[in-house]
């Protein structure tokens, strides 16, 4: 499969800067803070959810 020509200097700079990002402790530890932030917040609105919703989701099954 030869879909790019890895002799370009565009493609070659494209597919570096596109390692060098996925690879970056920074942005997986945004994502590891963002998602801690989010399961959180999820956790705490199942568990303050009234129970006359008929949506409603056990807590327990968060564990």
């Amino acid at each position: 499969m030869k879909l790019f020509s890895m002799r370009d200097k565009t493609t070659r700079r494209q597919v570096f800067w596109l390692l060098k990002r996925l690879t970056s402790y920074s942005l997986w530890a945004r994502k590891r803070d963002d998602w801690q932030i989010f399961s959180r917040a999820y956790e705490n609105a199942v568990k303050t959810w009234p129970s006359s919703q008929p949506e409603q989701m056990l807590a327990d099954t968060l564990n």
